[in-house]
């Protein structure tokens, strides 16, 4: 089972290697596409100077030399104004930008400056600090103060160990008369049998 889990992606893998060798892309840039009519252009000079310059010169080859310089010229018109306006784009781009940078900045300083203002307040007076530490000092020493009561009161709470008490308020009843009667009686021990002796 787990070599079919290894040998599915081998086989997606080889087919699409497959089908990617078959596959030829066609792009298609302006500048591309004239800096490939430039290059033509210039290789048809180049073949008609050789001509020229094995023969004699002539009108007709002195003006298709003229007018390929001219197609050269205005095809390197293009790529500088391509050029230009790539450029122009990107200085565009950068002051966006950058505009949006200050605008955060902008917004961040606004959301901040209330904060900063009483920073700068608080560090700047020293009754504020004062204060602050006094009542600081205050806060902290009623909630030691209150975590020790209640630490000594649970302490003593443990040590002492109460059992609950499951006695009935009718016996308690009962065992408070029988003190009460034995309280009133006060027999001294070995007093009731005196006369025999």
């Amino acid at each position: 089972m787990q070599d079919i889990f290894l040998v599915i992606p081998l086989i997606l893998l080889v087919t699409l290697l497959l089908i990617n060798k078959k596959t030829v892309e066609r792009l298609t840039n302006d500048k591309c596409d004239i800096t490939d009519r430039k290059i033509k252009l210039l290789e048809e000079k180049m073949k008609i100077e050789k001509i020229q310059s094995k023969e004699l010169p002539n009108i007709e080859m002195t003006e298709m030399i003229n007018k390929l310089d001219e197609k050269i010229k205005e095809l390197n018109e293009k790529i500088n104004k391509q050029e230009e306006e790539k450029k122009e784009k990107e200085v565009e781009e950068k002051e966006k930008e950058v505009e949006e940078k200050e605008l955060e900045e902008k917004e961040e300083e606004e959301i901040y400056s209330g904060i900063s203002a009483w920073n700068t307040l608080i560090e700047d007076n020293y009754v504020i600090n004062g204060i602050l530490i006094f009542f600081l000092l205050f806060l902290a020493s009623v909630s030691l103060y209150l975590f020790f009561t209640y630490a000594f009161a649970y302490n003593k709470k443990n040590q002492l160990k109460l059992d609950k008490m499951n006695v009935k308020y009718d016996n308690i009843l009962d065992d408070i008369k029988k003190s009460k009667v034995k309280d009133s009686l006060k027999i001294k021990k070995g007093s009731f049998f005196n006369f025999l002796k």
